[in-house]
């Protein structure tokens, strides 16, 4: 009996979750969102990309035109989903805690990978004598860093939108 609720239980959850996914890849106004676009030619800030980032409110939906209102203007702005590259709807800002975790985390491998392949000779890099002792202290560093960094500085968290195929 056990089983078969079990598996009938599952079953349920399978078939909701494409419901789900759907009405949570559905944009309304109000929703702070991040818009990538093509550029035409190569500008200075990012000449391998040629791509220009979009962020703001969307104020409407009209077919396939999304307007946003970036920060700090007064006007709309347009843009065609067919135009867009990527679309991503903002999911907030974390949290000081959980944003110093996860820099803490990317900054303890990084300061490890550094420190342990730039170690050469015992005792006279970074004053360690094996290069097991120089990843710990890398990502002891690193990770130290990481923490303060994120905790100053969280970042926004992005959900992408898919767009629907034709």
């Amino acid at each position: 009996m056990t089983r078969s609720r079990f598996i009938v239980t599952f079953l349920v959850v399978s078939a909701c979750v494409p419901l789900l996914d759907a009405a949570a890849q559905q944009l309304a106004p109000g929703d702070r969102v991040r818009i990538t676009i093509r550029e035409r030619q190569a500008q200075d800030e990012a000449p391998a990309t040629r791509r220009l980032i979009l962020r703001g409110d969307l104020v409407r939906l009209e077919g396939d035109t999304l307007f946003l209102r970036p920060a700090g203007t007064v006007g709309e702005l347009g843009v065609a989903r067919s135009a867009a590259v990527t679309i991503h709807r903002s999911r907030g800002v974390r949290s000081r805690a959980e944003s110093a975790v996860r820099s803490g985390v990317g900054f303890a491998i990084l300061g490890a990978l550094f420190a342990g392949v730039n170690y050469q000779e015992p005792h006279r890099t970074y004053g360690v004598a094996h290069r097991g002792d120089a990843f710990a202290l890398g990502a002891g560093i690193g990770a130290a860093f990481g923490i303060v960094y994120g905790a100053i500085l969280p970042t926004e968290r992005w959900q992408r939108i898919r767009r629907a195929r034709p």
